[in-house]
């Protein structure tokens, strides 16, 4: 798990704002088709270009990173979602924590993009493997406990498992992107396959 300074509160602020614009747009609108309730995608905000912009800046950074398996990664998926004390879908909080999983990402950035909150400390637990495919899996579950700050990112593999405690207070905001190598490590491995254990893959050509 690595952390960085990426964002300014000045950029943080300003993604802030579209999701609140967007949002206000969309209660007069209507969502648009395929549109998921619990998080805005960069691309739907109009923002694709940080997924671009995420992609160049930190791609070999990452292949530095995480030199395994993984390879290069060649895509990247960003979106916005919030937590809170109680659900407030006008402000894009839909959560107040989140259990332990894994990310469908070789590789996931997790930015905080607003530090008006207590709790929701990201906790992570050890890496998914194909005997380690559930949290109790592992011998050790509390591996590591990080608080957000305001524009730090934070780096992790998306087969480490982690989760959001509770938000107890305000509104925890995050951009969340999420980085796939399809050229390299997803052209002989189907994530969905590795984490249900089968020695034969079931599903299409394009996972999801």
């Amino acid at each position: 798990v690595f952390s960085l300074p990426l964002l300014t509160a000045e950029c943080c602020r300003d993604v802030g704002e579209e999701v609140q614009h967007y949002l206000a747009w969309r209660s007069v609108n209507g969502a648009p088709p395929g549109a998921l309730r619990e998080r805005l995608t960069l691309a739907e905000l109009g923002l694709g270009a940080f997924e671009k912009l995420f992609l160049d800046a930190l791609g070999a950074l990452i292949q530095t990173l995480y030199p395994g398996p993984v390879g290069a990664v060649d895509s990247a998926h960003a979106y916005s979602v919030g937590y809170g004390p109680s659900e407030a879908p006008d402000a894009n909080v839909t959560r107040r924590a989140l259990i332990p999983h894994t990310d469908d990402a070789e590789v996931t950035l997790n930015v905080c993009l607003g530090d008006a909150f207590e709790g929701g400390a990201l906790r992570f637990h050890g890496l998914r493997t194909p005997s380690t495919i559930h949290p109790m899996d592992l011998p050790n579950r509390d591996e590591l406990a990080y608080t957000h700050k305001l524009g730090r990112a934070v780096l992790h593999l998306g087969a480490h498992f982690h989760e959001v405690e509770d938000v107890t207070a305000g509104q925890r905001h995050v951009l969340i992107c999420w980085f796939k190598s399809w050229d390299t490590y997803r052209a002989r491995t189907c994530p969905c396959c590795l984490k249900f254990r089968r020695e034969v893959c079931v599903c299409s050509p394009s996972w999801n």
